[in-house]
């Protein structure tokens, strides 16, 4: 994408005039008649991507360079208010749906479900004064971001903020509005349970298995083998005795995770991919 194409796309995705039709709304500029919101947002969004994270001496920076006037430092960490906050809320969703108006793009292996998610979190430090409001996982303030991309779109499509001490599972569920679709995940978001539900609600999943996992082979479709394998073996048991070599060429069999209540079997709808890394 060129740079002319890019402002085109951001003119049609955030226009000036619902820019502004939302800050007059919000009264994001109501005693702040120095405050050039246009050019506050635009600051926002080019520093939001980079590496700095978006930190308001950046957007300042930016602000100015954009030919707004100067303003003191201090009148401009003012004008972050719960205003200014909530126009950009109500502009990012409007660019979430933007980007999910968009044709998904899912060639190759990715096809067969509706779209893939990826969930991911990531964790920004604050300063030490907010740790009994945001604690992290130690003797600091951190805030977690835990994020959904859109594979067919390339887009952020949902997130939520938490203290950084917040395990990521709880912010993933799996129900009936995600139907036909397929879920990226790691390892903080892998459970029997979560298994379960993917099976119910037939989305289809490629997650790290757990350490302390047993799974055990139901059926070897695909893969080195230099023994027999029996229905029920071990898989890390065939893995131990090089029965089934992992020699970069795909593995692909039914297996069986936990016992009693808690066991998981082969899918009767969709595959499941359950890689050991």
């Amino acid at each position: 994408m060129t740079g002319e194409e890019l402002r085109k796309h951001l003119h049609s995705v955030l226009p000036v005039d619902v820019i502004l039709a939302l800050a007059s709304e919000l009264r994001v500029s109501e005693r702040e008649r120095q405050l050039d919101v246009l050019q506050l947002v635009i600051a926002l969004v080019l520093c939001g991507g980079t590496h700095e994270g978006g930190r308001q001496y950046d957007v300042l920076r930016q602000y100015i360079e954009n030919g707004a006037p100067r303003v003191a430092r201090g009148s401009f960490y003012a004008w972050f208010t719960p205003a200014l906050e909530m126009l950009l809320v109500r502009l990012l969703t409007r660019a979430i749906e933007a980007g999910q108006a968009q044709p998904k793009l899912l060639p190759g292996i990715l096809r067969g479900v509706t779209d893939w998610r990826i969930f991911d979190s990531s964790t920004v430090k604050l300063p030490k004064d907010l740790k009994d409001q945001f604690p992290g996982a130690g003797d600091y303030a951190a805030i977690k971001i835990h994020k959904e991309f859109s594979v067919g779109t390339g887009n952020l499509v949902g997130y939520e903020f938490s203290p950084a001490r917040d395990h990521d599972s709880p912010f993933l569920v799996v129900d009936e509005s995600r139907r036909g679709t397929g879920l990226l995940i790691d390892l903080g978001y892998a459970s029997l349970a979560r298994i379960a539900d993917c099976d119910t609600y037939d989305v289809r999943y490629v997650m790290r298995l757990k350490d302390n996992w047993k799974p055990r082979v139901d059926r070897l479709v695909r893969g080195s083998i230099t023994g027999f394998v029996a229905d029920g073996d071990d898989f890390d048991i065939l893995l131990e005795q090089d029965i089934v070599r992992l020699d970069g060429r795909t593995v692909d069999a039914d297996v069986t995770l936990g016992r009693g209540g808690q066991k998981i079997g082969p899918r009767s709808r969709c595959d499941a991919e359950l890689r050991r890394i």
